[in-house]
Parts: structure tokens; sequence; C-alpha cells
């Protein structure tokens, strides 16, 4: 299929199938031809009903490097507010083939705590110091979430910032005892 795009035409048109997990499973197959043709169809299979099928078209969109699915992925997340693990996973796994951490990047501000979740451990996985832009996160989670990204990760470009967030913590609490 590499070499000949038109053998995946019966796989696309498996996407449209009536059994979920038919369309699910064209999908994996289809996210590892990584191909252009490919993409597309899994592009489009982003709006499929199946949970699964998302989370499969969602890994594929990212494999097929299919930078324009991009917002499709956070609107994803966004939608699924961090209940389904499994799609989110898919999402971030998404995120972390396309690699476009300056896109990534400008959502560290949405006002959805799980895309910016998503976006930090997308972060993560790609071993980018910029996790540190959590590390005032309104969300308690998300802050510990990137203290533990710049632990785990020995991230020496992040500590500077981890080391000031520790000493405001500290500062705070001593305050509180008082």
């Amino acid at each position: 299929a590499r070499k000949d795009e038109s053998l995946l035409d019966t796989h696309i048109s498996l996407l449209s199938d009536t059994d979920a997990e038919v369309r699910a499973q064209a999908a994996k197959v289809l996210s590892d031809s990584r191909t252009g043709a490919a993409g597309d169809a899994l592009a489009l299979a982003l709006d499929d009903e199946s949970a699964r099928v998302k989370s499969f078209a969602a890994i594929g969109v990212g494999k097929c490097n299919v930078v324009t699915a991009l917002p499709k992925l956070i609107e994803l997340i966004a939608a699924n507010n961090n209940q389904d693990v499994y799609l989110r996973h898919a999402c971030i796994q998404g995120m972390w083939y396309l690699n476009q951490r300056e896109k990534i990047l400008k959502e560290v501000k949405n006002p959805s705590a799980a895309v910016r979740l998503a976006v930090l451990l997308t972060l993560r996985k790609l071993e980018d110091p910029r996790v540190k832009y959590f590390l005032k996160d309104e969300d308690s989670f998300i802050r510990n979430e990137a203290i533990r990204a710049i632990n785990d990760l020995n991230l020496i470009t992040a500590l500077p910032e981890l080391a000031a967030e520790i000493e405001a913590y500290a500062a705070a609490s001593s305050e509180v005892e008082m």
C-alpha cells in the first residue's frame, strides 16, 4: 500500500461500515499505512460516533502527518473533558506524532483544563522543557503533572522555574502556619 495507495481503497470504504469494530480495525490498518490517502480518510473518521474508532483515527492522523487535523484533536479533547482516558491518550498520541510544538503551545491558556492537560502530556512525551509553562496553571492537578514531568525527565532548563515555585509554595505554607 505504501507503493500503491489504491490498495487502501477497500479499507477506506470500511470506515463507513455499520459495525463499529469493523470501522475501528479499518482505522487501525489505515493508521499503520502512514499514507496521505489514509490520513485524509482518518481525519473524517474523527467524527465517528464510536470512541474506539475516534481513538484509532486520532492516532492515525498523527502517524499519517495530517497537520490540519490538529484543531479537531483539540476539539475532541475538550469535548471528552477527561471522561474517556483512552480517547484522551489517543489524541495525545496523535499530537505527539504530529510534533507541531508551536501550534500545540498556543493552547497553553485554553479555558479547558482537559486541553491544557493534554498539551502538557504531549509536551512531556516530546521531552520539551516548556512543560514549565504549566507550573502556574490554575488547576492543581495540571501543576503537579508539570512538576512530575520536570523532575522525571530531568529537564535542566526548567529547574529554575520549578525551584521558584517550590520557594513560593514554602513561603505560602509558612504564612498559613503562623
